[in-house]
């Protein structure tokens, strides 16, 4: 987008989930010198993966930020924290850690006044998130289960596909 319109003031809203999968566009972006503005939403969490697992029936799997737990070997212990200001201001860029909502307005006025690219790295509590569109993901599940719940899930999921319109 910034490149396509480099006058605008470029704002891309990301989960931390997100933002570790394509930080790397923050690099580009000085490489550039194309300023976007990061704003992150820290649930400590792949969040929106963690819903579709949850809806599914199934139990939450490697979606949130823990610690493997010593005595059980899974991954229930604590959550991990991550600094990802630091790790976007080692790239270069301009950062802020936010978790009232006055640390908010202060962070996205001083960012828009910046010229290098911004991150503000919103702590907020984990499985928070925003919920549903108003629409329905067709995401497959298990057709064969022991467990009932992902057997129900999977009916349900086979009769949304049947009044889904074809593309």
């Amino acid at each position: 987008m910034k490149l396509a319109q480099p006058q605008s003031e470029v704002y891309s809203l990301v989960g931390d989930g997100s933002f570790m999968m394509l930080h790397s566009e923050l690099v580009t972006s000085l490489q550039e010198r194309a300023k976007i503005n990061i704003v992150l939403f820290d649930n400590m969490a792949n969040g929106c993966i963690n819903n579709l697992q949850m809806e599914h029936g199934m139990d939450s799997f490697g979606t949130e930020f823990r610690f493997r737990c010593a005595e059980s070997g899974q991954l229930q212990g604590g959550l991990v924290p991550v600094d990802f200001a630091t790790v976007a201001a080692g790239y270069g860029c301009k950062t802020w850690r936010v978790t009232t909502l006055e640390e908010l307005r202060h962070a996205l006025d001083a960012a828009r006044r910046e010229t290098v690219s911004t991150l503000i790295d919103i702590k907020v509590l984990p499985k928070t998130m925003v919920h549903k569109y108003g629409s329905w993901w067709n995401v497959g599940v298990a057709q064969s289960a022991l467990s009932e719940r992902i057997r129900k899930v999977a009916q349900m999921i086979n009769e949304k596909r049947a009044q889904a319109r074809d593309y």
